[in-house]
């Protein structure tokens, strides 16, 4: 027969804050013990995180979301003022080669009466 003693110790561990999920830790050894500590404070603390964390993380997700939005509009103002830019540049760059070969379609006419023989009389 086995008596139990005040000085004997079956099993020792610490319980640790970081042991408490939801504010309950469970110690079982298989066919020897089963307990359930419970800690309000902790419960209530772990729910304060959980309720603050989740509001700054929502607040950190709309920063991120209205920096998206910001940054996509930025980009697409630029790249339009450089389409258009470029465009503009297009034109003008095509005006002056229309202009410069009128203005060599008339130094050339020289050409052809002095092959005509049309000089002076």
């Amino acid at each position: 027969m086995d008596s139990i003693k005040s000085d004997d110790v079956f099993d020792e561990w610490e319980l640790c804050l970081d042991d408490f999920v939801d504010g309950k830790s469970i110690h079982f050894k298989q066919k020897e013990f089963n307990a359930t500590f419970t800690c309000e404070e902790c419960r209530a603390a772990a729910d304060a995180g959980i309720t603050s964390g989740s509001k700054s993380g929502s607040v950190d997700n709309k920063m991120h979301v209205v920096l998206v939005i910001v940054i996509s509009a930025l980009v697409s103002v630029i790249a339009a003022a450089g389409t258009v830019g470029a465009y503009r540049y297009w034109q003008k760059r095509k005006r002056e080669q229309e202009q410069a070969r009128f203005l060599k379609l008339f130094e050339d006419g020289d050409d052809i009466e002095d092959e005509l023989g049309l000089g002076q009389i």
